[in-house]
């Protein structure tokens, strides 16, 4: 495993989880490699906590910017990464040594990109837990769709695609995935998983979700096009979790 590795994370007011999320990472490669042949760099965006402070005291870089956009925040930390690969890790999301070196490992056997399915990281609900199941087998088997969370990807092959794209009523991960299948082909698709965190499931609850998924499924890629699709996944409810309007949470 000789390339070297850019961990991305994008983060806002994080500071309750990240610095698990770069202890994770940090234990994954030590257990990997013996020389630090990786970098792990913290993209804060205009945190009003102490998100930056304690990625630094847990050895991470930290760059600072004001972007209110996930895409332009993921992007602006692969474009100062020095990595080969880029492994864009959320800051609410674990690694472990096993995932780390099968992505690796994927990479050294001509591997482009790639994702893994998610588990939750914390309390979920039974229904959370099979429903993330099944979306799952939608998102990443069906549709060929990384994980933003969790998405592996060679640099000169994001950097071919423009990284992920900044305006698009689709998620960003999902966008990028279209623009790497159309060029590279289906994604690696991990049999570790990532634990990521529920907290989006405990906030929105189940009638969101099922609703949600149910539109995704019904309209499949058609699905962000519709403003009514987007006016309910934007809706009051999730906007005030977000820093702004065009920030995607």
């Amino acid at each position: 495993m000789n390339q070297f590795v850019s961990f991305v994370i994008p983060a806002f007011n994080e500071e309750e989880l990240i610095g698990a999320a770069i202890a994770s990472i940090h234990l994954a490669m030590k257990s990997i490699r013996p020389t630090r042949d990786y970098e792990v760099l913290v993209v804060d965006d205009d945190s009003q906590d102490a998100t930056a402070e304690i990625a630094r005291q847990n050895k991470a870089q930290v760059l600072q910017v004001h972007e209110r956009n996930i895409a332009a925040v993921r992007n602006a930390g692969a474009f100062q990464a020095q990595g080969d690969v880029l492994i864009f890790v959320d800051a609410d999301t674990q690694v472990s040594p096993g995932l780390v070196t099968e992505a690796l490992q994927a990479m050294e056997r001509g591997g482009i990109w790639g994702t893994a399915l998610a588990v939750p990281l914390d309390d979920c609900p039974v229904w959370g837990r099979l429903g993330l199941a099944a979306y799952n087998q939608y998102h990443v088997r069906y549709r060929q769709c990384g994980y933003g969370f969790f998405f592996f990807v060679r640099r000169q092959a994001f950097l071919h695609v423009h990284g992920f794209p900044q305006r698009t009523k689709e998620g960003e991960d999902t966008a990028l995935s279209k623009l790497l299948r159309l060029q590279y082909g289906r994604p690696v698709v991990l049999h570790s998983r990532v634990a990521t965190s529920a907290r989006k499931t405990r906030m929105f609850g189940f009638w969101y979700h099922l609703r949600m998924v149910w539109l995704t499924i019904r309209y499949g890629d058609e699905a962000y096009s519709r403003p009514e699709i987007c006016e309910y996944r934007d809706g009051a409810l999730r906007l005030a979790s977000c820093p702004a309007r065009d920030q995607k949470c």
